[in-house]
């Protein structure tokens, strides 16, 4: 039987770290990379387990939770398969111990307590990969792959572009009928103007009969 645990095995990680006679070892791991006005003095151990708001919403399980003197929250967990969508599971998880600081009533008014993520991985983590799918990167030729929805979205505007075209065309000849009625309109005035003078003409032709003796 070995005498060395593995910290990178769910059993021997969790015996490191989450056990309360080892909790100085979990306060100094976690003091090691905040800073200075950040820095933990002591540390409670939460419930692991995070329920929804219903039964039959997903549950989430930690592997470490605990908290600081401060209110400040930690979720601690070790990661040893790799998991490509493993910042969007962190943002999940942090979801519940945010969710759990709302308080009922007017007071409260959203001020909410620092929660850190701290991720242990046994396997190299491609950062500028992740950040293609974390920032949804439209730049990314995977893009179709991992947000079918855009794709959709994309189809369905131009499948309302022929309507719009269908709109602008009528719109452009009902802008030309218009032309054609204001020319009309044109005529039809200097039709009268043409008709007054012609009368003018007449009421002088018979002023000069009627000046005849």
């Amino acid at each position: 039987m070995s005498k060395y645990l593995d910290p990178y095995t769910d059993f021997g990680f969790k015996k490191l770290f989450g056990e309360e006679a080892n909790k100085d070892l979990l306060t100094d791991f976690l003091n090691s990379f905040l800073p200075e006005k950040h820095q933990i003095e002591t540390l409670a151990f939460r419930n692991t387990e995070q329920l929804g708001p219903i039964p039959l919403d997903r549950k989430a399980f930690f592997d470490i939770y605990c908290e600081a003197k401060n209110g400040e929250k930690f979720i601690v967990e070790m990661q040893k398969a790799k998991q490509n969508w493993f910042k969007d599971r962190a943002v999940f998880y942090v979801t519940f111990p945010i969710r759990d600081q709302a308080e009922k009533g007017l007071e409260w008014q959203f001020e909410l307590k620092a929660i850190y993520y701290v991720g242990v991985l046994d396997f190299i983590y491609d950062e500028n990969e992740a950040r293609k799918i974390f920032l949804r990167d439209e730049t990314d030729p995977s893009r179709d792959a991992t947000d079918p929805g855009r794709d959709v979205t994309d189809h369905s505007c131009d499948a309302t572009d022929p309507s719009r075209d269908v709109t602008d065309k009528s719109r452009d000849a009902t802008d030309k009928s218009r032309d054609v009625t204001d020319k009309s309109r044109d005529a039809t005035d200097k039709s009268r103007d043409v008709t007054d003078k012609s009368r003018d003409v007449t009421d002088k032709s018979r002023d000069v009969t009627d000046r005849k003796p």
